[in-house]
């Protein structure tokens, strides 16, 4: 037997009726379409001829779509299910499956813009037409039926028509531009589904609200002041104030223009219609006063409806045009010279009557007289004053050029100008003229030094004396008034140089004593009677002493005081015991005039022989440094012998020239002394001694040597003094 479908599907009536809803996900079960077989079982299910939007389970025969479904595009679909035993032969049945879409509300309304833009005349009335939006649903039936609301903020200001869309003004408010240019307004577009699965959608609405002259220009202050100057500049204008009015309207409506309507005598102002900006009209020199405009605000570009009125009152002032302009000093640096007054020791002294002139009237033009330090106008320094009014210049101190020769001041002269005060300034130097009020004067001796043989005309040192005048005041002479005896120095008196007048000798004199003389004076006379004595200082002059000393040059030999010196030495004298003195003198100082003495030889002669028997080696004799011949040796081996000792003095600083004496040493033996007795003192035969050896030698014929000069002793054993 051939398979049978569950009913209600029959042979005669084989079909099935269902409902399925649009938009049903892919995979949604459609139904299960199950047949059954009395003598087989059922092989298999299949759609035959397939369908694009179902398919079947071979197995359980169970339908499910393919893909969604949607109503607005098909309405009804048909497909045939075939199932199959598992019998031979193998047989069928088939069902027809009639698939009625149902329509649900899937789609929003839609609207034809995105958004819509609409203008419309502030205060327009109600009614007055804005825009019309459109809103179409792809549902059907009931479900794309488009209606209209307004919903949100201003939905009170505009109506719509409920099916047709239309935007009006509404009857609520009035609409005013200045408030509100511009107004959204949302548009719900809503289908026709019961209110459970309605569905909608919503657009803006800009409405832009178009100006209509309906406000006048406001003023923004009423009474305007302003102050300017009379020298205002008129080429270009400089401007004064600024009126503003204030028009809420846009494009010319809101476009404000000002003109004066009143009180502009003699075009003295303009007004620039445009920029409410107020300028001089014409040169305001010599017209200062007050004056007051009226000014008019309308709006239209100058040719509206409204407008307003404001007045502007404007005070001309005076100006203060002209610095004052010095007349005494002229020059901007200026220098005036006053004698210095400290001998006359005048104070308040007038330096300079300052003058100056100012061409503005009244207290701008009113000059008044200063002293400018540092920033600050004074009417006195420390050393100077001025008057405010007259400007009278004067001195608070003694003027001395000595202490201060110059004084550097600033002069001002200044106005009492409004708005503005000027000042002109001028420098001022003071400059004291000398007078001859100071001597020439001298601080400290000088010391000078020249060597010995200096040819005449040497430089020997330069005196400086001072002089506080200026100029030819100020210029030294210089003069030795003392001391310059035989007119050893001369000196230049333009400036104070000393010169020697002739070649010096110290051993003749070593020093002088100058007394200088300075003077303003080119030709004061020294007599020569007063050259070579001190003189009375006069106080009208600087006086100096100056001392000058002549160094010492080696310009001396060495010379003894004799060439030949006669002594005598006991034959029993030992070693050290005195023979005579030597003197020797070099007139040179210091280490030039030191001289060193030495034995060079000792020549013996045999008694009675007159031929020298050859110097004897070591030298029987010594000199000591200050000129004391003395034996070294026993004088015994040498008895009634005779030596000439040749004895040199050297000088110890180059160039150590010297000079030699010979000393005649006879060795005898006591008793061989002759005494002789003179009625003279010791003192008085050392004073004379060469004159008694003298007579003695001519009276005797012979050499005497003096052995040893001593007071007398008679025979009872009394010194005899005066002997």
């Amino acid at each position: 037997m051939a398979p049978e479908f569950l009913k209600p599907w029959t042979r005669e009536n084989p079909r099935y009726l269902i409902e399925m809803q649009e938009e049903q996900p892919t995979g949604a079960v459609v139904g299960a379409f199950t047949a059954v077989d009395a003598d087989s079982n059922i092989a298999g299910y299949a759609i035959i001829p397939p369908s694009p939007y179902f398919n079947i389970d071979n197995i359980t025969g169970i339908v499910r779509t393919s893909q969604v479904i949607d109503y607005e595009e098909t309405k009804q679909l048909e497909f045939t299910v075939v199932a199959y035993d598992s019998g031979v032969p193998q047989l069928s049945a088939t069902a027809k499956v009639i698939v009625t879409v149902i329509n649900v509300n899937d789609q929003d309304p839609k609207f034809e813009q995105e958004s819509y833009n609409a203008s419309v005349k502030e205060n327009s009335p109600p009614g007055t037409h804005v825009t019309v939006v459109k809103a179409t649903d792809g549902d059907e039936g009931p479900f794309g039926e488009v209606s209209y609301s307004l919903i949100g903020d201003h939905a009170a200001d505009f109506n719509i028509g409920h099916e047709t869309g239309e935007i009006t003004v509404g009857g609520a408010t009035v609409l005013d531009r200045e408030m509100t240019p511009n107004i959204t307004i949302t548009v719900m577009a809503s289908d026709g589904a019961h209110i459970n699965s309605r569905r909608s959608t919503t657009v803006p609405v800009v409405v832009k609200l178009i100006d209509v002259n309906d406000n006048r220009p406001i003023f923004t202050q009423h009474s305007y002041r302003a102050s300017v100057a009379e020298n205002l500049p008129v080429n270009p204008p400089a401007p004064i104030l600024q009126v503003i009015a204030v028009d809420h309207d846009e494009g010319i409506n809101g476009e404000v223009w000002y003109t004066i309507i009143h009180g502009n005598e003699n075009e003295s102002f303009t007004l620039n219609r445009e920029t409410g900006i107020l300028y001089p009209g014409a040169a305001l020199f010599g017209r200062a006063g007050s004056y007051r405009i009226e000014v008019e605000a309308r709006d239209g570009a100058g040719s509206g409806p409204h407008s307003d009125n404001c007045s502007v009152d404007i005070r001309v002032t005076s100006v203060n045009q002209h610095k004052p302009q010095f007349v005494l000093p002229e020059l901007t640096n200026t220098t005036v010279e006053v004698p210095e007054v400290s001998n006359t020791g005048v104070l308040n002294y007038l330096i300079l009557t300052v003058k100056a002139i100012d061409r503005d009237p009244g207290e701008n033009g009113r000059v008044s007289y200063h002293l400018k330090v540092g920033n600050r106008n004074t009417q006195e320094t420390e050393e100077f004053s001025i008057d405010q009014e007259t400007g009278e210049l004067r001195s608070k101190i003694i003027l001395d050029r000595e202490v201060k020769s110059k004084f550097e001041l600033v002069l001002v002269a200044a106005d009492h100008g409004t708005p503005t005060a000027y000042e002109t300034l001028r420098l001022l130097t003071v400059q004291l003229v000398d007078t001859n009020d100071n001597t020439p004067q001298f601080y400290d001796d000088y010391h000078f030094s020249i060597s010995e043989n200096r040819p005449k005309d040497y430089f020997v040192g330069k005196v400086t004396a001072e002089d506080k005048d200026e100029g030819r005041h100020a210029k030294v002479y210089y003069y030795i008034e003392a001391g310059n005896e035989n007119y050893a120095f001369y000196m230049d008196k333009s400036d104070g140089s000393i010169y020697a007048n002739k070649s010096f000798d110290r051993e003749t004199r070593d020093k002088y004593l100058l007394s200088i003389l300075a003077s303003n004076n080119p030709d004061i006379y020294i007599s020569p009677a007063d050259a070579g004595r001190p003189l009375i200082h006069n106080t009208d002059h600087g006086h100096v002493n100056v001392t000058i000393t002549i160094l010492d040059e080696n310009d001396n030999p060495p010379i003894f005081e004799r060439n030949d010196y006669y002594a005598g030495v006991n034959s029993m004298a030992i070693v050290n015991d005195f023979v005579t003195k030597v003197t020797a003198s070099d007139l040179d100082a210091g280490d030039n005039g030191t001289l060193h003495y030495y034995v060079a030889s000792a020549n013996l002669y045999k008694y009675g022989s007159e031929k020298p028997s050859g110097s004897i080696v070591p030298s029987p004799f010594n000199v000591t440094q200050d000129g004391k011949l003395v034996t070294s040796g026993y004088m015994a081996e040498y008895n009634q012998d005779r030596f000439i000792v040749e004895v040199i003095a050297k000088e110890t600083a180059i160039p150590e020239r010297y000079a030699m004496t010979r000393v005649h040493v006879w060795v005898f033996e006591a008793s061989q002394l002759i005494r002789v007795i003179l009625s003279k003192s010791p003192e008085e035969v050392n004073r004379e001694r060469d004159e008694i050896v003298s007579e003695l030698s001519n009276a005797t014929q012979s050499r005497v040597v003096v052995d040893e000069i001593r007071y007398h002793v008679d025979a009872s054993g009394h010194i005899r003094r005066e002997w």
